[in-house]
């Protein structure tokens, strides 16, 4: 099925009554929550969307392999501003936002309205990721640390 703007897509059903929750007054009936869905689909349905919207509530490394897959899929990411998201996404390289609700929905609104711009940040993300982050240079990091 087509991407439907407002729909939430989310790994499993404890996320489910997460974002109800925190959520609860604010969901409208045009965001779609799914759970449990396969990666096959995941991919599929990351692939229909113009932005991957992540936000975060721990500062664990969450998402990196959503961050990936959204980067090499050419999608802009809107993620929290943590410690883990600031070293992949600042610098221009997607958008850092804060814990508050009017910021989210001022950036998606933006980038929903600005695709040039927003697939601009996409391609810095996956240059980065593919200079900065490849199996090249991860093995020639571990070479020099192990030859010192």
């Amino acid at each position: 099925a087509p991407h439907k703007p407002g729909t939430i897509y989310t790994a499993n059903a404890k996320e489910i009554n997460a974002i109800k929750k925190r959520f609860l007054d604010i969901i409208c009936n045009n965001i779609c929550i799914k759970t449990d869905i396969p990666e096959d689909i995941f991919i599929e349905l990351l692939c229909q969307s113009q932005l991957i919207v992540m936000p975060l509530d721990t500062e664990a490394p969450a998402g990196l392999t959503v961050y990936f897959q959204a980067a090499a899929n050419n999608k802009m990411i809107i993620t929290s501003d943590t410690v883990t998201t600031k070293g992949y996404i600042s610098h221009g390289r997607g958008v850092l936002c804060s814990n508050d609700i009017e910021e989210w929905k001022d950036k998606i609104q933006y980038y929903l309205q600005h695709k040039k711009e927003a697939d601009a940040i996409a391609v810095k993300l996956k240059n980065f990721l593919e200079n900065e982050c490849s199996e090249k240079k991860y093995a020639k990091t571990l070479w020099e640390m192990l030859t010192e």
